[in-house]
């Protein structure tokens, strides 16, 4: 089993029926499971719309991106209190957010200087 954590979400990168938040179980589609790993995993990084389009339904995308920000809309209401932690930049797409520290600042990785 190969689980990927960020803060209070646990998500297993093979099977899109084990992810949990605050170790409860949430129900994710296949395509809601496969936007939020590959945002987990390039977490800080700014994946555009095209890129997640053609990466989570694996096919060419149309100039209709409302496909992805519907999906991303849905995978945070189910993300609840941890939905914050995708964020819209606007104009390109999303970014799996860095996650605060416990003096209120937010963690530092090798190789983050900023």
């Amino acid at each position: 089993m190969t689980v990927i954590t960020a803060g209070p979400i646990a998500v297993d990168t093979l099977y899109d029926d084990r992810t949990s938040l605050h170790g409860r179980p949430v129900a994710l589609t296949r395509i809601e499971h496969r936007l939020l790993v590959m945002l987990i995993k390039r977490r800080g990084r700014t994946l555009s719309r095209f890129y997640l389009y053609r990466n989570a339904w694996r096919g060419k995308p149309t100039d209709d991106t409302r496909t992805v920000d519907m999906t991303i809309s849905r995978l945070r209401v189910k993300l609840d209190d941890a939905a914050s932690l995708i964020q819209t930049v606007h104009g390109v797409g999303y970014r799996f957010g860095d996650l605060p520290n416990k003096n209120g600042g937010r963690l530092r990785r090798r190789g983050d200087f900023g």
